[in-house]
């Protein structure tokens, strides 16, 4: 069996995934890669350099839960096992509650913290049983920083913060660890906007890739880390 490891990433077909996914292919990283989109899942592929059988592409939808029990399923069926799961996936909408739908906020419940919390349950039972594994997850610093316009993301931020810092008690005695990164703005596709160039405000996608390296380099440390141009 091959001695590279593994890591499974959602999100992944642009932005922040797409950074991780070339960053840990760099580092000898076999690669999970989830996103909807097929075609910028392969683009990202294509640009790990990977061989074809070390990085997987799997479309899917995180709304819908039968196609994360099927990608958790199919990558483990693949792989055999997962050495880190990065949870990067997440989706915004924005305005003033009365102007939000309801529709808008349950999508961002299941995406931002059903959809982290269902892939998580999936792999944590192998990483259980081989006494090793790394959960990653990317959230926001909004999951502690409330704003106007933010009452339905704001809601899904905290949750999934609530979520992960529960799930480090239950893990904090095992050999498995988690660590939850906090960025600023970043300069992707984010929120249906553009990624634009002299962004002095903003992070690089790059830069939470580097985030995310350093912290599996160091065996999953910081637990918890705070990273942003403004703040």
């Amino acid at each position: 069996m091959s001695s590279q490891k593994v890591a499974f990433i959602s999100g992944a077909s642009r932005g922040i995934g797409a950074a991780i996914a070339l960053k840990l292919a760099a580092h000898g990283y076999k690669l999970a890669l989830l996103a909807r989109n097929g075609d910028d899942l392969q683009a990202v592929a294509a640009q790990t350099g990977l061989a074809p059988d070390e990085c997987l592409c799997l479309v899917a939808d995180l709304q819908v839960p039968t196609d994360i029990e099927q990608a958790v399923a199919q990558c483990l069926a693949y792989f055999g096992s997962v050495d880190v799961l990065i949870n990067n996936a997440g989706i915004g909408h924005f305005g003033q509650i009365q102007d939000l739908r309801l529709d808008q906020l349950q999508e961002q419940l299941q995406v931002n913290v059903v959809a982290s919390w269902m892939l998580i349950k999936g792999f944590l039972p192998q990483m259980v049983q081989l006494g090793n594994g790394l959960l990653i997850n990317i959230l926001s610093d909004a999951a502690r920083r409330p704003f106007a316009g933010g009452t339905a993301y704001c809601a899904s931020k905290f949750a999934q913060d609530g979520m992960l810092r529960s799930l480090q008690e239950e893990l904090k005695d095992s050999s498995i660890k988690i660590s939850n990164i906090y960025p600023g703005l970043v300069n992707t596709y984010f929120n249906n906007k553009m990624p634009q160039s002299n962004q002095s405000n903003k992070l690089e996608p790059e830069e939470v890739a580097a985030l995310v390296w350093e912290i599996i380099a160091a065996g999953g440390l910081p637990a918890e880390r705070f990273i942003s141009r403004t703040h």
